[in-house]
């Protein structure tokens, strides 16, 4: 089922927020990272699984 598209502000910090139903629908939770990608006039979202994460020494994070 696709969401209905939603409006968010981007604050003075240049944060959004992310509809709880959008993060409900793709399991994203506090911490949780997101890849950005510029596409055109688009900014594209993706979640990124905690095993693609490495901490400052290079090692995997979680």
């Amino acid at each position: 089922m696709e969401l209905p598209i939603a409006i968010s502000k981007i604050s003075s910090r240049g944060q959004i927020v992310i509809p709880k139903n959008v993060r409900e629908k793709l399991s994203l939770d506090v911490g949780d990272y997101v890849t950005v990608e510029v596409r055109d006039d688009s900014i594209i979202l993706r979640h990124l699984p905690l095993e693609h994460m490495r901490d400052e020494t290079g090692l995997r994070v979680g």
